[in-house]
């Protein structure tokens, strides 16, 4: 989600900790969760980067979380990721190197099945060879993996 402030907000702490929690839940005992906004990882962000002395420093600061989300099976994306630059290029490298993408808003979690669809498996898979209309197949994909992709925060 966005983070985009050199001192995180609450507000944007508090977003973040409920995905958590939520991610927490519903995952295995072996599973770990990574909060970008928790104090051990801007503690480990700023040992390595000295981030809060050099605020500006982006770059590097994008290249960590890209770093990182390298060492994760599954991303999550919070319903405003899109107004932010840094969590728009996460997904994008997530998607480019076969994570899970999971999606906090539905509609988000549609709009990607549907263009994973069409990029992924229609081009490998005989979907698109079935003779019924291709956005008919299209949907129905989506109404089927729509659980395991779109997971709200309640």
């Amino acid at each position: 989600g966005k983070i985009g402030e050199d001192v995180i907000s609450d507000a944007t702490r508090e977003k973040s900790a409920r995905a958590e929690k939520m991610l927490m839940e519903r995952l295995s005992e072996f599973s770990e969760v990574i909060n970008p906004t928790s104090e051990a990882y801007q503690e480990t962000l700023d040992h390595d980067f000295q981030w809060r002395q050099i605020p500006s420093n982006y770059d590097d600061i994008l290249l960590y979380d890209l770093q990182w989300i390298r060492t994760c099976d599954a991303v999550y994306m919070l319903d405003d990721y899109h107004s932010s630059d840094g969590a728009t290029a996460e997904l994008s490298y997530a998607c480019a190197t076969g994570k899970r993408i999971c999606f906090q808003d539905e509609g988000d979690a549609r709009s990607y099945l549907g263009i994973h669809f069409i990029r992924k498996v229609c081009m490998t898979e005989p979907y698109c060879s079935d003779k019924r209309p291709w956005n008919k197949v299209r949907d129905e994909y989506v109404e089927k993996k729509i659980d395991n992709t779109w997971l709200p925060i309640e």
